[in-house]
């Protein structure tokens, strides 16, 4: 003789499928919002100039590196 009862886990899914407000239990359940990040844009020259600086420094050494050769031939 079989059994004709549903087990637990089939009846609450059963259930969730024809009703979503069992699963939502009356929470507003509201879509994520991504936080949002406001830099200044002082922050953003700052790092060019930096960044430029450091390139200029790079160039000047490469280019004093490529004297000092010359200047042994």
């Amino acid at each position: 003789m079989q059994n004709h009862t549903q087990s637990p886990i089939r009846w609450i899914g059963s259930s969730a499928t024809r009703s979503p407000s069992i699963i939502s239990c009356g929470w507003k359940i509201s879509p994520y919002q991504v936080p949002r990040i406001v830099l200044p844009d002082e922050l953003f020259v700052n790092i060019v100039i930096t960044i430029g600086a450091k390139v200029n420094r790079f160039l000047a050494f490469l280019q004093n590196v490529a004297l000092s050769h010359l200047e042994g031939i």
